[in-house]
């Protein structure tokens, strides 16, 4: 259903930006630039047959670490979710902040996912409830 959706949006915007070239308003190569990099996002999310795992965290150290251990491994997709990308090969990074609702928003276009981990968090000081609330 979330694959339908997106299929659906990519086609309304090809349809928007067609518009705005044939009335001049937006450059043939823009659009290029947008379907290019839509159909880039699209390939890392697609599903090979291995299981999905998600790791919360993998800018951090222990994150990063069972990141690379999977990867390496072969056996699962790793999908790394992280306020910052990880750079790590093989892991298909997704930027959100999940202290905010919107944050979680950016999980409804990636599938099933199998497992997942939850390793990231907020360090620093803060009241306890705070931190329950947060992390």
């Amino acid at each position: 259903r979330a694959r339908r959706a997106w299929c659906w949006l990519a086609a309304v915007f090809a349809q928007i930006f067609m518009s705005l070239v044939a009335a001049s308003v937006v450059s043939a190569a823009a659009v290029g630039v947008v379907l290019y990099a839509y159909r880039q996002r699209v390939a890392a999310l697609k599903p090979d047959g291995r299981p999905t795992v998600l790791i919360t965290g993998t800018t951090g150290w222990l994150g990063a670490l069972l990141a690379k251990r999977l990867v390496a491994r072969g056996s699962v997709r790793v999908l790394g979710l992280a306020r910052r990308k990880s750079g790590i090969s093989g892991v298909v990074d997704i930027q959100a902040d999940l202290t905010t609702g919107a944050g979680l928003g950016t999980l409804s276009h990636v599938g099933k996912i199998d497992a997942c981990v939850h390793l990231g968090g907020v360090a620093g000081w803060c009241s306890l409830d705070e931190g329950l609330e947060t992390n």
